[in-house]
Parts: structure tokens; sequence; C-alpha cells
């Protein structure tokens, strides 16, 4: 008699052969689908989610040269997809059922350690998963594998001496962004649909607008933090980054519960904020962007969205108030606090002793030593009643008549990857700056004022490298943000295909990451 396990090997073989009869010369066309639209396919019998989730691995095969994952089993991933193919058949499939997603390194799964990208957290299995994954999990979401990220999340390169520097797959001389790049990779690679990053000034961001994709950064608290490598509990939270909206939606709607969705919503009813001086002038941002950035300027000025010039040369000034001195008070707190619930007892010796990057070593370290000042206690609660109340307050009543503020999600493009200087400095404009607080300029405004924002696929540079546009709403409008972005979104084309990698079909393949000799292997044995 046949059992279960044998039933699967049996499903394996079908999957594999029915794999080889739809797989074309020019990539199979299931790596451009949305989350949504495999799940629509698997629902209807067109292929089953073994098939779909096989050919997204063999995708990851085939590029992995880019050096997106850190956690990743294949045949286990494929047996779980099985195993979701008899739930399926059974009735007993849940919302997210074969919607594929991976998440940045540091947040907790029962599947691999979160290393956070760092070496001291190479063993850190652990003992619990947060609310976020629970939830999608719960509702049938299938978790592929964790991401490469700028270790500890402590940067906007992904640049990362112990894991290797992500690379950009509209070119991979570039880096990907961070700290979410790994994310962003698998998503824009056709690897996955749509991933969880982690945002405290713009990592799920960054990486999307680097990456061609969407966004999503929630207003701090729609997510719980719980079961994830903190920085500040001020501005850290989950995010999204995906290639379409509709599956940002859902997986926030199962996340929250919240399924609200503006009812009739046009492009004409949308108003949108925007300052040109401030970040649409070509002394703000890089030379080979702006006129770019002007082309997509002109696509809304020629929609029925109505833009509203703002006056916010005092908005930089106020936001940097409520910044930088906080999150370097509360790093220390959190991650110690962590560091004593995991299950190995990590100290911060442990961690500072073991950090890669010397430019993560040299902040983190210097944190936890206090070569780097911090504020005092009084100094913290004082700056979180005052300037950042201020900052949010400001922000309020900027927004009460709008559905957003518009801006560059970046002031400039992916740079080349160069192991030498860590990327902690690029050029812009002719001159070397800081990497850090060039990238995040203009993301770091949502993660001050706590409210949400999501980058939108806009246009490219002159050299292809992918741009976006951000639009950040008042605190608690996430579900209103989200549609405006999916319409908004539809006036560019969506999310980018990428240039430089290879897109998968069976003629292309090396070497298949499922064998089916071993398979048949298995199933003779177990007969």
């Amino acid at each position: 008699m046949i059992g279960l396990s044998e039933m699967k090997l049996v499903a394996g073989m079908a999957a594999l052969f029915f794999f080889a009869l739809v797989s074309g010369e020019s990539g199979d066309e299931r790596l451009e689908y949305t989350g949504l639209e495999a799940q629509e396919h698997v629902n209807n019998r067109d292929f089953t989610c073994a098939e779909y989730v096989k050919v997204l691995l063999e995708q990851a095969n085939e590029n992995d040269d880019l050096n997106n994952y850190i956690g990743l089993d294949y045949t286990d991933a494929f047996f779980r997809a099985l195993d979701t193919d008899v739930l399926i058949k059974e009735g007993g499939a849940g919302e997210l059922s074969c919607i594929p997603f991976v998440v940045d390194d540091n947040i907790h799964t029962s599947l691999f350690p979160c290393t956070a990208g760092t070496p001291a957290f190479a063993d850190n299995v652990p003992d619990f998963v947060g609310s976020v994954l629970t939830a999608l999990e719960a509702s049938g979401g299938f978790l592929l594998g964790t991401t490469n990220m700028h270790e500890l999340a402590f940067g906007v390169t992904n640049f990362n001496a112990n894991t290797g520097a992500c690379r950009n797959p509209f070119d991979k001389d570039m880096f990907s962004g961070g700290a979410s790049g790994g994310s962003a990779v698998t998503v824009a690679a056709r690897m996955a649909p749509i991933a969880l990053g982690t945002d405290t000034g713009g990592s799920t961001r960054i990486s999307a607008a680097l990456n061609g994709l969407f966004g999503f950064r929630p207003t701090v608290g729609r997510y719980g933090q719980d079961g994830v490598v903190p920085i500040s509990s001020y501005r850290d939270t989950i995010g999204l980054i995906g290639r379409s909206v509709e599956d940002m939606q859902l997986f926030d709607k199962v996340i929250t519960g919240d399924d609200f969705v503006p009812e009739n919503l046009t492009l004409g009813q949308i108003r949108l904020g925007y300052d040109y001086a401030e970040f649409f002038d070509d002394s703000v941002i890089d030379s080979d962007y702006h006129l770019a950035l002007r082309r997509a300027l002109n696509i809304l000025e020629d929609s029925d969205v109505e833009l509203v010039p703002l006056g916010l040369d005092s908005l930089f000034e106020k936001q940097e108030k409520c910044a930088t001195n906080l999150v370097f008070y509360e790093f220390p707190l959190n991650m110690t606090t962590y560091l004593e619930s995991t299950p190995n007892g990590y100290t911060s010796d442990d961690l500072v002793d073991h950090i890669a990057t010397d430019e993560v070593a040299r902040i983190v370290g210097g944190l936890f030593s206090g070569d780097i000042e911090r504020l005092t206690e009084s100094e913290y609660n004082s700056l979180l009643g005052n300037d950042c109340a201020a900052f949010k307050s400001y922000w309020r009543d900027l927004i009460s008549d709008l559905d957003g503020i518009i801006f560059p999600t970046t002031i400039l493009p992916a740079r080349p990857i160069n192991s030498t200087s860590e990327n902690e400095f690029v050029r812009f404009n002719g001159e070397w700056v800081p990497a850090f607080p060039t990238y995040i300029r203009n993301t770091d405004i949502a993660g001050t004022g706590q409210h949400p924002g999501i980058s939108i696929p806009a246009t490219f540079n002159p050299d292809g490298l992918s741009l976006g546009l951000e639009i950040d709403g008042a605190i608690g409008s996430d579900r209103h943000l989200l549609e405006v972005a999916r319409l908004v979104g539809e006036l560019f084309g969506g999310s980018k295909r990428p240039s430089d990698i290879t897109y998968y079909s069976l003629s292309s393949a090396s070497a298949s990451i499922v064998a089916l000799p071993a398979l048949m292997v298995g199933l003779l044995v177990a007969l």
C-alpha cells in the first residue's frame, strides 16, 4: 500500500514532468505572476503549488550570483509545497495559500537561524515566531527563505563583510540598497512575488526603489515588532516589498485584520502635495537623475492627479531634531533586551566582538562602550515630548487636506559595489558624500514621523537603473495610502523588469535543483 510520503514522491515526479512540457525558451511565464495571479492559477488547477515553487527555486539557482539569500533549503521548500497541494485538494487552503514570500534575516522564522547578517548570531535559533509571521503562515502564506541584509540593518547599501554584498539585478556591479536589499532583489529577480523587510529609516523603500519595486512602510505599531532583531522601538517596523500593490494589500489585511479599501477612488480625486525646490530641483538630486524625475513628474502633471505646491523649507530642520540622537539612545537598550531574551543568552560583547563590517562595528561598538555620546534618559524623554511630538504635529497639519506628499524616494540611484570602502561614501554630483545620510535624506521623514510611506517604481536613469517616487501619508491612513499607490503606480507601468539576470526556462537550466532522478530512486525504494 502506498502511503502519504510515497504519494508526495509521485506528485513530485508528475510536477517535474509537467514543468518540462510548459517551460519555454524565453523563460517560464510563471516568473512574472504576482502572488494573487499565481494563487488563482493554482486554485484553477492550471498548475500545482509545487510546480510554481519549483520554478521560483530554479530561478534562484540560475541567479545565485546575486547573493540575495541567507537561508534557503531547496528540497524542503519543494516538499512543503507538495504539502500545500494536499491541503488545497482537501479544501484546507488559507487566504494566502501558495503565495511564496521571503523575509529579511533579522525576522524570526521556524525554519532558519535568525542571523541579522552578523557572525555572532550564526546559531541564533529562535524559540518563537513573531505575530506577523504567525498571522501570514496561519493564512497559508508560504515562507521560502531568509534574505541577505546590511549587517544588523545598520546601513543602506547592503554591503556586508560577513555575507557579502547583494547585487542589483539591473546591473550586478551596483549594490542593491538596504538594509532590505536581499528581499528586494529576490522579488525583483522573480524568485518570489513578495517579501517582508524591516524599516527604521528607509530600508524597505530604498531597497524597493533601487530594484524597481513597491516598498511599503506602515504606521509604526500597525505591525507587531515581536520576533525581530531591533534597532529603535520608536522607529522600527516590518514593511512589505512587492511587484504588486494588490499583493501588499492582501498581506496587510491578513497581518492587521483591516480590510478597508476606499470605494471608487479615482486618480481625479487624489491630491498630492509637493515642493519642487526641496525635492525635485537639480541642486538636491543627482544630476543624471534629474531629467528622469522631471519626466516622472510630468506624467503626474498630465494625469488627473491634483498636485498641490507646498512650502517645505522648514521640514528637514524640524525632522532632524528628532532623528539620530533618538536611535542612538534606544539601540543599546533595545538590543540588550533582545540579547537577554535569546535561547543562547548572548551578551553585548558577544555581538560587538564578532561584527564583520567595520563601519557597523564602529557604530555599534561605540554605542555600547560609550565612545559615541548618547542622550540621558531625561534628555530622551524631553526629545520625545517636545521635538518629536512637534514634528508629528507639523506633519499632521501639512497633510490634513491631502492624500499624501510625493517626493523622490532617494536622491541618487544605486552606486557601484566597493568592498574596500564598504560603500561608506558614494559619488553625488561629482563629490564623495557619506552614503547613509544621503540615501535616507527623504525616507527618514516617515521614520521620524512614524507615519506610513510607500515607494513606487517610477522610471530609470540614463544607465538603466531604477528610480522610485515615494508618497507619505498621515498616521493611520495605511489602507488609503496603499490604494493611492496602486492607482498612481499604474501611471508608471508598475514594477520594472531587471535586465542583468537570467530568466529560467528548462532549456536554460544548468542543473535542476530538485532532481528527478533522486525522486525516482526515492519512489522505487519506498515502493
